[in-house]
């Protein structure tokens, strides 16, 4: 399993989880594990996928990282 972190402005959430949910339903990508939690100025997601190149994939298009 891998794990992708990205990071959201405050008031973009919204708008960035239906980006999210386009791109996987797209990609025919299931995240594992789908968790977020409040950070500084906005929030922070962290999605498990099964597959690395799917996690990779992923921190890519949405300008994110991915945890060690």
């Amino acid at each position: 399993m891998s794990t992708a972190e990205i990071r959201i402005e405050d008031g973009q959430l919204l708008d960035q989880m239906m980006q999210m949910r386009i791109w996987l339903d797209r990609c025919q990508f299931e995240p594992s594990i789908f968790r977020y939690f409040h950070s500084g100025s906005g929030m922070v997601v962290r999605i498990a996928f099964p597959a690395e190149a799917e996690a990779r994939a992923f921190a890519t298009e949405f300008e994110g990282r991915i945890l060690p």
